[in-house]
């Protein structure tokens, strides 16, 4: 079952996302993912897992299309000018692949986020002070 949530969660993500970024700006991923974190897990591993993947899937597909169109001219061009400055050798396919691990490490972080706030909403820390403070009130230290 968890699989199953797992697959839809990343199919969402990547859906949700390029429906909604034909009408927002590049960024909107963000909020997607943020979302979608909180929607569907309980567990951050698979939180980032599912932001990272489906974020990942999203922006290869767009990029991947995007650079077909011109046959990689502009990703060519765009790799030979940050390869001068770096003085390193890079292509349109390496260019596209550092975006793509950049955009699913952005997602996967922004779907943690979302879990982890809504782990947080949901554990009451105001009212456990009280009796965490009270549970240790007869507490001995022996510093021999």
């Amino acid at each position: 079952m968890k699989v199953l949530l797992f697959t839809i969660q990343i199919f969402c993500i990547a859906l949700i996302t390029w429906l909604v970024s034909l009408f927002s700006p590049w960024w909107i991923f963000a909020l997607v993912c943020f979302v979608m974190g909180m929607i569907f897990n309980k567990v951050s591993y698979f939180s980032f897992l599912g932001g990272f993947t489906g974020t990942a899937l999203f922006y290869f597909f767009v990029s991947f299309h995007q650079a077909q169109i011109d046959n990689f001219e502009f990703a060519n061009k765009i790799a030979k000018l940050m390869g001068d400055s770096l003085n390193i050798s890079l292509s349109g396919y390496n260019l596209l692949y550092i975006g793509l691990l950049l955009f699913g490490i952005l997602g996967g972080l922004f779907c943690l986020s979302g879990t982890l706030l809504l782990s947080a909403s949901n554990t009451n820390k105001l009212s456990n002070r009280r009796g965490r403070i009270n549970k240790f009130k007869g507490l001995k230290l022996d510093l021999k």
